[in-house]
């Protein structure tokens, strides 16, 4: 990745004059692609191991509904934000959410939460 993101920066500056600022944010753009990348197969592998088969699509309807919301809301204000603005929110909300695997391995690590038995309620407050 470094080496073709090289080359589109340099091959840029050589012809166009990319100017610093157009350098980061490209940069940036393809940190976050990559990033991008590497989270979707990783949200389906952990979906497919997490939610039980049976529950799958009312669960994740449930959090649909919010996010196409949250989407549309952005999409329909995308004139009030930057581009730099967008990038930092895409970068903050990334960041989240490698907070919340952080947090699911650590509960995962601590053994199966199952409510109703005494020996696992505490782990659904603690991590």
């Amino acid at each position: 990745m470094c080496p073709v993101a090289s080359k589109l920066v340099s091959t840029a500056t050589a012809t166009h004059g990319l100017s610093t600022e157009g350098t980061t944010q490209l940069v940036a753009f393809c940190v976050f692609e990559v990033v991008v990348g590497l989270f979707w197969p990783s949200m389906m592998t952990m979906r497919a191991h997490y939610v039980p088969e049976d529950l799958r699509s009312t669960i994740l309807n449930c959090f649909r509904i919010p996010l196409n919301l949250f989407v549309c809301i952005i999409l329909y204000n995308v004139h009030l934000f930057p581009l730099s603005a967008m990038f930092g929110l895409c970068s903050l909300f990334l960041c989240l959410a490698v907070v919340c695997q952080i947090s699911l391995e650590k509960r995962a690590a601590a053994g199966p939460v199952i409510r109703g038995i005494p020996e696992t309620e505490g782990l659904i407050g603690s991590a």
